[in-house]
């Protein structure tokens, strides 16, 4: 049953435009002639209306709209009554209705009473309610009353070689572990230990995105309420909410966006840290980086990187790694057996999944054509970042069928899906197609408001969710451990970004809700081979996954 009867005005505005619309029909035709497509079956309708469009909620004028259709309906009434409100007669003219719904919705959609009462009258998620403030950017982390240490032999021994090398002054680490070995982990260990023995420091965390920050901050917070032995300040420093505060006198750890610190030190900030750790260590290379860790230090400021494994043919990028790092060999994994390497070591003691490499699904070519300027883009970037060619590549008909064809059925095998799109729009329409067809799945974008991100990720982890659909969001610092199934519908350059996006199936059984083995299917778009070897880039990380069913060495 539908909650606010929308009306064509409304639902018109599901599609963007009228190509939009034509693909979506066009691709469900393909995939059933007989479906009844998704404006035709009110209920799935509103549910993807109402989740493509959170946003507006905080626009009066669009819940109004939204309560003309639920008028005079059992959950209107319930909502006006929950209100403290007298309702108005259903034989009320058009104006008085509006007029009505003007005054009633005349508050600040927030975290507040009116809000959560129109939630819960209409049933939509707390997903839906923004929050006056995501989290504070400073809080203070208090002693815990019990001590908790707990690594795995092989991080253990990483653990203590790097307390042992970072004793000195100065002293310049890298730890190099597989995606999935547990970098963060470890090197949040050696953090709590720097803090626990050093009063009044600061250590700065850099990292590039909002997930791997947010994962680090979870990650400090879980090891500081068991082993932490004082009050501590977290400042947390990425987005548009927070601020680095660098006046904080005693301890502090300061976890913050390269954009964030770079600006900060750009406007003058004065900060020193008495450790510095830069997650995703590879890109210290680039000389702004470099910079921030520079201005950063002191003579006695000591640096630890984290890094993963290299792919095969990055050698001249550990190369540049090493000379920011003095020169020194990056702590890894001891196998004690040079037969073995560490990503087959993990896969053995079952930190990491086994992966399973399927056959490629290749598309020889796309509808449409690239413009001159189009080319002479491909031939130079190193990365496929232009929105408007991924969205060329992204609305062919023939690729989304195959792509459709394969989802359906993982959906009907029962596969934990996370789904990397090529576009928003692509993302977006899969999602549209897959809510079609009955199947529980969800869509997370760079414009998705983060308390509705937060809610999709967490019904995904508890398998509410069966496909979970992203665009540039989900690459890195998402970690869902019952993913069995990686889909790459996304074109890449970057064997990072691919490894990345690989790794997000990695966690193994002895990972707590982890899996033996993740399947991961990806589309080769060989209408790009004269932009790029895809030879090259899928075998940079062979040594990571099984290739039964990889048939294009």
């Amino acid at each position: 049953m539908t909650k606010f009867n929308l009306f064509s005005s409304v639902t018109n505005e599901l599609f963007s435009s009228s190509d939009e619309q034509k693909n979506f029909e066009a691709v469900l035709k393909a995939i059933d002639p007989d479906k009844i497509p998704l404006f035709r079956d009110d209920e799935k309708l509103e549910e993807v209306f109402l989740n493509n469009n959170i946003h507006k909620f905080a626009e009066k004028k669009f819940r109004v709209k939204l309560l003309e259709g639920a008028f005079g309906t059992k959950r209107f009434n319930d909502y006006v009554f929950k209100r403290g409100l007298k309702l108005i007669p259903k034989s009320s003219t058009d104006k008085e209705k509006v007029d009505f719904l003007e005054k009633i919705e005349d508050y600040t959609w927030t975290d507040n009473q009116p809000t959560q009462i129109f939630i819960d009258s209409f049933e939509l998620g707390n997903g839906f309610i923004p929050k006056k403030t995501i989290e504070s950017d400073i809080e203070i982390l208090e002693k815990p009353s019990s001590t908790y240490y707990q690594l795995f032999d092989y991080q253990s021994e990483i653990f203590l070689k790097t307390k042992s090398m970072l004793f000195h002054p100065s002293s310049r680490q890298i730890i190099r572990v597989p995606t999935g070995g547990g970098k963060t982990k470890i090197a949040m260990e050696i953090v709590t230990d720097f803090l626990i023995l050093n009063e009044d420091s600061t250590v700065v965390w850099l990292a590039e995105t909002s997930e791997l920050l947010e994962q680090a901050t979870s990650e400090f917070k879980k090891i500081w309420s068991h082993r932490g032995n004082k009050n501590i300040y977290l400042n947390r420093a990425w987005g548009t909410k927070s601020s680095i505060k660098s006046t904080l006198s005693g301890s502090k750890i300061i976890i913050a966006g390269l954009p964030k610190m770079l600006s900060f030190l750009r406007n003058s900030g004065k900060l020193k840290a008495n450790l510095i750790v830069f997650d995703e260590a590879h890109h210290a290379a680039a000389p702004q980086y470099s910079k921030a860790i520079d201005s950063l230090s002191n003579m006695s400021t000591k640096v630890l990187g984290l890094t993963a494994t290299p792919g095969r043919g990055q050698e001249s990028e550990t190369k540049k790694l090493s000379e920011i790092f003095n020169d020194n060999v990056p702590i890894q994994i001891d196998t004690h057996d040079q037969s073995v390497s560490p990503i087959k070591f993990l896969q053995r003691k079952g930190v990491l999944a086994q992966l399973i490499f399927k056959n490629p699904i290749a598309i020889t070519e796309i509808s449409e054509k690239f413009t001159q300027d189009e080319i002479n883009t491909l031939l130079k970037v190193s990365e496929y970042n232009d929105r408007k060619i991924l969205y060329k590549i992204g609305k062919d008909h023939l690729r989304n069928v195959k792509i459709l064809k394969i989802l359906l059925e993982l959906a009907k095998n029962k596969k934990h899906v996370l789904y990397f799109g090529t576009s928003v729009e692509q993302s977006h329409l899969m999602y549209m197609l897959l809510t079609n067809f009955g199947i529980k799945a969800g869509v997370i974008d760079e414009d998705t408001p983060e308390e509705y991100r937060v809610e999709l990720i967490s019904k995904f982890q508890k398998k509410e969710i069966q496909i979970l659909l992203n665009f540039r969001v989900l690459v890195a610092g998402f970690d869902a451990p019952a993913i069995d199934t990686i889909f790459i519908a996304r074109p890449t350059k970057s064997a990072n970004t691919l490894m990345q996006m690989i790794g997000r199936g990695m966690r193994g059984p002895i990972v707590e809700g982890g899996t033996e083995s993740c399947d991961i299917y990806h589309v080769k778009d060989e209408f790009l081979s004269r932009f790029q070897n895809f030879d090259e880039l899928y075998r940079t990380y062979d040594e990571y996954y099984e290739r039964e069913d990889f048939v294009n060495r």
